[in-house]
Order: C-alpha cells, then sequence, then structure tokens
C-alpha cells in the first residue's frame, strides 16, 4: 500500500488528474464510441506507472475481502476517477497478446470502486424518510393518546 502514498505516485496522479484529455475521458466514460486520444509521451509513462500501481494493489487486497472493502471505502473515489481516465488505454492499448491481463485488478478494483460510488451518488439523491419520534418525545399527541385510551374504558 505504499505504493499510493509514494511522491512518485502522488504525482504521476496529480499529472494524469490535472490533464485535459483525462478529464475528457473521465467524463465520457459511459461512451466509449470515441476514438482513443493521442496523449504525450511522458503521461502515457505516467499512466502506465498508475496502472502498474494500483494493479498491485489490487493483487494485494484481493484474497482479503475486509482490506479491499476499506481500500474502497477510503480511496475509491480516486480509484474510480483514475480508472474512468486509464481503462480504455488499458484495455484497447496497453494490453496485447502477450499480456491479456495487463492491469487485470487495476481494472477489477477500479469497476467495483465506479460502481460502490454510483450507489453512494444514488442514496445521496434519494429524499429521507422521516422517522416518527416515539409518543414519550410528542407530549401533546401522548395526552391525546393517554386521554383517549381512558374513554375507551
Amino acid at each position: 500500500m505504499k505504493h499510493m502514498a509514494s511522491d512518485q505516485t502522488r504525482r504521476a496522479r496529480a499529472m494524469l488528474r490535472s490533464d485535459k484529455t483525462m478529464q475528457a475521458l473521465k467524463e465520457s466514460y459511459a461512451h466509449k464510441s470515441e476514438p482513443l486520444p493521442v496523449i504525450s509521451k511522458d503521461l502515457e509513462e505516467q499512466g502506465r506507472y498508475i496502472a502498474d500501481v494500483y494493479d498491485r494493489i489490487g493483487i494485494i487486497v484481493k484474497d482479503d475481502p475486509k482490506v479491499e472493502e476499506e481500500l474502497l471505502e477510503n480511496y475509491g473515489e480516486v480509484i474510480g476517477i483514475l480508472w474512468k481516465s486509464l481503462g480504455r488505454f488499458v484495455q484497447e492499448k496497453w494490453r496485447d497478446k502477450d499480456i491479456p491481463r495487463y492491469a487485470s485488478n487495476f481494472e477489477r478494483i477500479g469497476l467495483d470502486a465506479i460502481k460502490k460510488e454510483e450507489k453512494f451518488a444514488k442514496q445521496q439523491k434519494e429524499p429521507r424518510r422521516e422517522i416518527t419520534p416515539p409518543l414519550r418525545d410528542r407530549p401533546n399527541e401522548l395526552k391525546v393518546a393517554l386521554s383517549s385510551e381512558k374513554t375507551k374504558e
């Protein structure tokens, strides 16, 4: 996990997240019909570095659901953003017939992170149900309820 916090990883993440092309890929994630954009060699190098780091992290957490859940809880938003930006490069350009599973664990945790964030966003949009407090916390209604009980007797 220390790879996530290294200076090199932080610089690479910052570079990817601030790049206009990467931002456009993140925003158009659901619409994959656009051709894959051309990016600079430096940006591609940083993207591959990030894919490798998060693939290793995916390998580490794969066999421990609690740790993976904690990872997604704490870093899911960032992982999802990175997958949205880099996923098409991983799938369409960086994987090849010699390494067909390249960054497959990054893909797995990236997709899981996106699902988790979408579920969270949906929950935030749902109106909260009003919970009626118990009668003891509503003195006027309590008096009415008690008096109606007495009249029934």
